[in-house]
């Protein structure tokens, strides 16, 4: 019997350390509520953004090559028309 009231003291102390944590303390702050879910939202943004940047160089790379096989086509012709 004593365990089931050492368990059950033990869960009504985890239930008001999430209350404090993710609504009191965070509403004292004038901060948004459930930091906790906040930070997953955040590194999902960056990792978003990370990813954006990705394709932007891959892109940039792209259009590097494209220029370059203009260039390359256009002395082609250059010489070929001479000839």
């Amino acid at each position: 019997m004593l365990i089931v009231v050492i368990i059950e003291a033990t869960l009504v102390v985890m239930v008001f350390a999430i209350i404090i944590t993710q609504t009191l303390i965070p509403l004292w702050k004038n901060e948004p509520l459930f930091p906790f879910f906040k930070r997953r939202k955040k590194l999902e943004e960056a990792l978003m953004s990370a990813q954006g940047e990705i394709k932007e160089v891959e892109l940039e790379e792209k259009i590097k090559k494209t220029k370059q096989e203009v260039r390359k086509r256009k002395v082609k012709l250059g010489t070929e028309g001479k000839q």
